[in-house]
């Protein structure tokens, strides 16, 4: 076997068929797919299929050199070429997208050379930027009549990605593993399941492993990783959860860092530091085992007892396969938050438990995590009741269609004789997800649409799954390092009554920047933007905390630089006027100061806020002032905090009355409906009444 990294063909294990599907023998087949294992082991599994059926076959695969293809292919005794490609880098990043049409061109042109040489009779690819420039040049000479070739298509999740959503109507055939990306698909696409190796469903001996590994006797193992490139919350969640389950004694950790190295995370170094700090390295020997990546990974499930890993299709598949519960950690945001999706649809059939990311206040800012101790209590309970985890298993087990290669087999083998395509199977799997609301499909807009909907009409409760999975939501929305983003996270903490987070928003509020005193003057030292520090009072109103940070955050907005922010601050005053406490009369004294704000907008709430706040009678000789302003909106809120002043008993009507009649009626626009005339006769009323039935019992005069 040649060095992985080399561009050279490297020799091709042979081995005896034990199944013949039909495909002509000694045929071609070209492979391609990878960057990260989810896409490299499909198409592995594809591939030992062929052999299966026929060991004179010749198939090469092509992926990109220093990707996880280059370790994992040769390992399988497949030869293997590179080409150069990257993945997609987003419109708004010209040297970015230069760099990468530059190198996508270049793995075209190679690809080019590599199907115009090796003349396969199938192109088989699994998606991943990988894939794209051997499927890009074999759909050119296709239409160019200069290859033969039939395409097929592997997708692994249940939203496709990039590249197979722009192939998928200009190749032959598409595979997808879950009927519901059929539609994704509707002239080629067919449903096969999700190719898994054989040997991971294999029987193998578990004692033997153990020893082999190092596992004491009598240990019950948990097994974390976050796939081929690995997982930073895993990791960081692991190895903190460690302590606590170093103190049971019987448990071992089987963990697997990942092999991602970038400009900000190495996995393997990070996770030696994680445990050089909290001094556990070197003392773990009889109780945790760790590599960057194991490729006998059907030996490591062998001998577990639990998994902790991500939500990907593959990942779950293969866990299905060998029957194994998991705590899944699945990651949000991705294409069709398909992790999401598979985490809910296994936790609904019982397989699995999910625990989501959360944040935390950091150095950084807000950052997500999963803390070490809530994994390390989910691992606890679930090694140590062997029914509930039996019964996991079985779940699991029923999650797997085991298949999925046959007939990825009889597809291909009717894609190179050019007969008719087999049919779909009888029966499709109903959705785990019934007649609930789709929230997995909702953008972050749609989705604040929906709760402030169901808020409005006095819907009841959304099951305790959905709210944990929104409050997830939520979460990854307050840790992005886009504004917009964090904005859509606000304003779910307080549609949500997420009340955990409410530390988390008068964090942002707070948050400044270290500058000069000049940009302080102007107010420009705000991290968070306007609409951010203006929304975070809205949801401090949902949320209905009552308290010192509550009112601390009232407090700041009332002197913000911008009106909105001033505003919605004073109608979160006038929402806790009631229950503010010792801070009642700092708050009073900043609203005052409004009422010589320069926006109209914020001397509205401050007037209406003081309505509710004051103990004062003297306010009303600071409401007139207003009583022929220019917008009718300040006369309309000068009329409401009058009434709610009687109401509460701080004046008496006939101090009222002549405010009452001052007011100048008139408004600009006609409307069917006149707010301020109609307020102004439910004062005139309310004086009425008052005069008529006495004074209101909590009256100044009648408690002095």
């Amino acid at each position: 076997m040649t060095d992985p990294t080399d561009d050279k063909q490297v020799v091709v294990r042979k081995e005896t068929p034990t199944d013949i599907l039909g495909l002509p023998r000694g045929s071609r087949y070209l492979v391609t797919g990878g960057g990260t294992g989810g896409h490299v082991y499909p198409a592995i599994a594809i591939a030992d299929e062929i052999r299966r059926a026929d060991p004179a076959a010749q198939i090469l695969y092509v992926g990109v050199r220093g990707k996880a293809e280059a370790r994992i292919v040769p390992r399988r005794g497949y030869p293997i070429r590179f080409v150069r490609s990257e993945g997609w880098p987003g419109a708004r990043r010209p040297v970015a997208l230069a760099r990468f049409a530059a190198r996508l061109a270049m793995g075209v042109l190679k690809s080019l050379f590599i199907l115009a040489t090796f003349r396969p009779r199938l192109i088989i690819g699994t998606g991943g930027y990988v894939s794209a420039p051997v499927m890009l040049a074999a759909i050119a000479l296709r239409r160019l009549r200069l290859l033969s070739a039939r395409t097929f298509v592997h997708e692994q999740n249940t939203f496709p990605g990039k590249l197979n959503r722009l192939i998928g109507a200009r190749v032959d055939c598409v595979g997808v593993s879950f009927p519901e990306s059929l539609k994704y698909f509707p002239r080629t696409g067919t449903w096969v399941g999700y190719p898994v190796r054989r040997e991971l469903g294999g029987d193998l001996d578990r004692d033997s492993i153990r020893k082999r590994l190092g596992i004491p006797g009598g240990k019950k193992v948990v097994f974390a990783f976050g796939g081929s490139q690995g997982a930073r919350t895993i990791n960081h969640a692991i190895v903190d959860a460690l302590p606590r389950l170093g103190q049971r004694g019987d448990i071992f950790v089987i963990h697997g860092t990942g092999t991602f190295r970038g400009k900000d995370y190495d996995a393997s170094a990070d996770t030696s530091a994680r445990l050089e700090a909290l001094g556990l390295d070197g003392h773990l020997e009889d109780r945790y085992l760790r590599q960057d990546y194991f490729h006998n990974i059907d030996e490591i499930y062998a001998v577990t007892d639990l998994v902790v890993c991500r939500a990907g299709a593959g990942t779950l598949t293969e866990l299905a396969a060998r029957g194994l519960p998991a705590i899944i950690l699945p990651k949000v945001n991705l294409p069709g938050d398909h992790q999401v999706r598979n985490a809910r649809a296994l936790a609904a059939s019982g397989a699995g438990v999910v625990l989501y990311e959360r944040v935390r206040i950091a150095e950084r800012g807000i950052e997500e995590h999963v803390p070490g101790d809530l994994l390390a209590d989910a691992i606890i309970s679930l090694l140590y009741d062997p029914a509930r985890l039996s019964t996991m298993g079985e779940a699991s087990r029923r999650y797997y269609r085991a298949d999925a290669l046959e007939r990825i087999g009889r597809v291909l083998a009717a894609l190179s004789t050019g007969e008719a395509m087999p049919p779909e199977p009888g029966s499709l799997p109903v959705s785990a997800a019934g007649a609930r609301p789709d929230l997995e499909s909702m953008g972050a807009a749609e989705l604040i649409r929906f709760l402030a909907g169901r808020r409005r009409e006095g819907a009841p409760p959304l099951p305790e799954t959905d709210v944990e999975y929104l409050k997830y939501r939520a979460d990854d929305y307050l840790a992005s390092p886009r504004w917009q983003v964090r904005n859509h996270g606000v304003k779910l903490v307080g549609l949500l009554g997420y009340e955990e987070r409410l530390p988390h928003l008068v964090y942002l509020l707070k948050q400044r920047r270290p500058v000069g005193r000049v940009l302080q003057w102007l107010g420009g030292d705000f991290v968070q933007v306007g609409f951010i520090r203006r929304n975070i009072f809205d949801a401090l109103i949902h949320l209905d905390i009552a308290g010192d940070e509550t009112f601390e955050a009232i407090e700041l907005g009332l002197t913000d630089n911008y009106f909105e922010v001033r505003s919605h601050a004073a109608q979160a005053a006038e929402h806790f006027a009631s229950r503010l406490g010792p801070a009642a009369s700092a708050i009073e004294r900043r609203l005052e100061a409004l009422l010589d704000d320069s926006s109209f907008e914020v001397v509205c709430s401050a007037v209406r806020a003081l309505g509710h706040l004051s103990a004062n009678p003297r306010i009303v000789t600071s409401f007139r002032r207003f009583l022929h302003s220019k917008y009718w909106r300040i006369r309309l809120s000068v009329a409401r905090a009058l009434t709610t002043l009687l109401e509460r008993g701080v004046v008496d009507p006939d101090s009222v009355k002549d405010l009452l009649e001052e007011i100048l009626i008139t408004s600009d626009g006609f409307r069917p409906h006149f707010p301020l005339k109609a307020e102004l006769k439910h004062l005139a009323e309310t004086i009425g009444a008052m005069r008529k039935h006495g004074p209101h019992p909590n009256h100044p005069e009648d408690t002095a």
